[in-house]
């Protein structure tokens, strides 16, 4: 089963409209939107642990790479916790947002895959890219 036919398939059996789902994962309508016709062939980490934490879902589960919903589903979560040596109150996405913060795009790709909202409004491509522009400004101020 593919990311997307999971997703859908949670939605249904949650009771889940897509713009309830974007809505709670905190991404824009238009990006899940893109997402579940198919048109986003690989969707950020982040995207997927804010969709997978609205499902209550691991992400391993949504990618197909297992067939456990949670880690609670595991009987062997203790020892597992344990092997990698977190706590209870550790943070199940901590690899993830780890793996989004060394990621390096490109303007193109980073317009490409994600979209920013400013007072509730989706931001153009071209003010995308003004703001871009002027972080890298201040940066070199600095």
């Amino acid at each position: 089963m593919t990311l997307v036919d999971t997703i859908k398939g949670l939605m249904k059996e949650q009771g889940l409209t897509q713009y309830k789902l974007a809505q709670r994962a905190g991404i824009p309508h238009s990006t899940m939107s893109t997402l579940l016709n198919g048109s986003i062939k690989n969707p950020s980490a982040d995207m997927v642990a804010r969709i997978a934490e609205v499902l209550q879902v691991t992400t391993d589960y949504l990618l197909g790479l297992s067939d456990l919903p949670s880690y609670e589903s595991s009987p062997d979560e203790t020892e597992r916790k344990e092997t990698r040596g977190q706590s209870k109150n550790s943070d199940p996405h901590r690899n993830e947002k780890e793996f989004v913060d060394k990621i390096e795009l490109s303007d193109e790709e980073l317009l490409n895959h994600f979209s920013l909202e400013l007072d509730g409004r989706e931001l153009s491509k071209s003010e995308t890219k003004n703001i871009i522009a002027f972080v890298r400004t201040l940066r070199q101020n600095k």
